[in-house]
């Protein structure tokens, strides 16, 4: 469990965000990176470049909130 005291969250779930906001302790401070829909497939590497789920991409949101 992340300490209540870490305000600053970033939240990467290669899924739906349904049950994520429980672990929110200041909105202003946290970022979801999650799926909206579904029923995509390929190869990985590509759904992960289509869909944002790249190093490059988290780093770039993580930044956001520091």
């Amino acid at each position: 469990m992340v300490p209540p005291a870490c305000k600053r969250r970033l939240i990467v779930e290669a899924g739906v965000r349904f049950g994520w906001d429980r672990f929110v302790v200041d909105p202003e401070f946290t970022r979801f990176m999650t799926m909206e829909n579904f029923g995509a497939s390929g190869p990985y590497k590509t759904l992960a470049e289509k869909f944002g789920f790249t190093a490059a991409k988290v780093l770039s949101t993580a930044r956001e909130i520091l």
